[in-house]
């Protein structure tokens, strides 16, 4: 058995994906894949590493050798989807979401409350289903929801539409427009801090890539700007150029850490 099978047998035996053990080696995953194909072979640092992972000594790993003894490190525990922590916060914000539509309706209001519920509704739902960082997904999640209402609550077609507002001094919708923008750059800040870790080494071919995908945020923004007369058109642009914003800022930060190493 080769090394690179050993590598894969001992991923799957341990129930992780190449992502999995390309963040906790700090590669990308393309390496691992190399690694598993035996078209690369891992340094000594992150041989190490690997061993450490799977709970085999170096030996197991490169040569395949079974240890004796008390020698041979234990297998790391494996982690659950979600801590319980997190799962009780799910559940406990969707019932205090139902508990909002139940009162709502029982005061005569059934779509308003269902309205206020779904803030907690998805937040719960985020805490359930997330794996990693499930803050963040919670504040991405409430922020494209104001981005969706706010405007409308205020009277001004899109979110971009209250940028006008800033120059009037005392003007509710300038400030909420400021607040939003604060928002929004901390969100992207946070999302590069936390996916951004990853370095990629700097190709022609996904440099070009990303010089066109800034390209089409600047394209989406301008159409958002002149607006769309179709609200949801509106809001589907906007969707789109959050995440787009969103992975350009985490594969250009990717970017420069590559070219850094």
């Amino acid at each position: 058995m080769t090394l690179g099978e050993r590598i894969h047998q001992l991923r799957q035996e341990h129930h992780l994906s190449q992502g999995d053990v390309a963040e906790a080696v700090d590669v990308s995953r393309q390496s691992v894949s190399k690694w598993e194909n035996d078209g690369a072979v891992p340094d000594l640092d992150k041989l190490v590493k690997l061993s450490q992972l799977f709970g085999v000594s170096l030996d197991q790993l490169v040569m395949g050798q079974e240890e004796e003894g008390e020698n041979a490190p234990p297998p790391p525990p494996q982690p659950a989807t979600q801590p319980t922590g997190q799962r009780i916060i799910g559940v406990v914000l969707l019932c205090f979401g139902f508990l909002v539509g139940l009162l709502m309706a029982l005061l005569g209001n059934g779509p308003l409350g269902f309205l206020f519920g779904v803030p907690f509704y998805l937040c719960g739902v985020v805490c359930l289903v997330a794996r990693r960082y499930p803050g963040l997904w919670c504040g991405w999640g409430l922020f494209v929801l104001a981005r969706m209402f706010m405007p409308w609550m205020t009277g001004f077609g899109s979110f971009y539409g209250m940028a006008g507002a800033v120059t009037r001094v005392g003007s509710i919708q300038g400030v909420i427009w400021v607040l939003g923008v604060l928002a929004l750059l901390l969100l992207v800040g946070r999302t590069a801090w936390c996916y951004g870790k990853k370095p990629i080494k700097p190709k022609v071919e996904s440099v070009l890539l990303v010089i066109c995908g800034w390209g089409s945020w600047v394209g989406l923004m301008v159409v958002l700007m002149q607006g769309c007369r179709l609200y949801w058109l509106q809001v589907a642009f906007d969707g789109l150029q959050l995440v787009l914003l969103s992975l350009l800022v985490v594969t250009s930060v990717r970017m420069v850490r590559g070219r850094q190493k």
